[in-house]
């Protein structure tokens, strides 16, 4: 795991970075899941990969894994037209300096193969980000635990449909995700889209 800071109007903000080992490989399509949690320190990321069985992804997939750290423990987020620090942070985060290999020793995620995994108010953060900014290739697909869809973001959600694995998550976001996604009941709190 490495720790990296990046350069966002803002101010400095900073990462860890879990990379798979040895040299860039070109012929490898490589993906990112970016992971926001509420904890700043490395053992909330150690813990993380060990808990959730995450090396794995990084030494046999090759995926890139991207643990933004909050300010004081929390993510901010607006729901508005205009984004917050936090908020472009991630966007920054996720779709420039990972896919451009610019804090990752050259490794580089191909095309738009981005996840984004979300606890607490970093689930928020996403649900605001994936309903009400989700362009340039954002997220192929979204896990959160908890937070919710802040109710201001409904009027600024575009409706694009997001793969999506809601755990906990409030009704705002729940509720977003069914009629962004088209989906339709399968039993036992599961949805498929066509």
């Amino acid at each position: 795991v490495q720790y990296i800071e990046m350069q966002t109007p803002a101010g400095i903000r900073s990462a860890y970075l879990a990379l798979p080992d040895g040299a860039y490989d070109e012929n490898w399509k490589s993906s990112s899941i970016t992971i926001l949690r509420e904890d700043d320190s490395e053992q909330s990321v150690r813990r993380l990969i060990d808990e959730a069985g995450l090396q794995f992804i990084v030494d046999e997939q090759k995926s890139i894994l991207g643990f933004p750290n909050p300010v004081d423990g929390l993510w901010h987020f607006d729901g508005g037209e205009t984004l917050t620090d936090d908020e472009q942070f991630v966007q920054a985060f996720n779709c420039a300096a990972l896919p451009g290999g610019a804090f990752s020793d050259g490794w580089r995620v191909m095309g738009d193969v981005h996840y984004l995994v979300g606890f607490g108010t970093g689930a928020s953060l996403i649900h605001v980000l994936t309903a009400c900014h989700p362009s340039n290739g954002l997220a192929a697909a979204i896990c959160t635990v908890g937070g919710d869809l802040p109710e201001k973001a409904l009027a600024h959600a575009t409706g694009s449909p997001v793969p999506a694995c809601l755990l906990g998550s409030g009704p705002r976001a729940a509720a977003y995700y069914l009629r962004a996604n088209e989906a339709k009941p399968l039993g036992n709190g599961r949805y498929a889209c066509d």
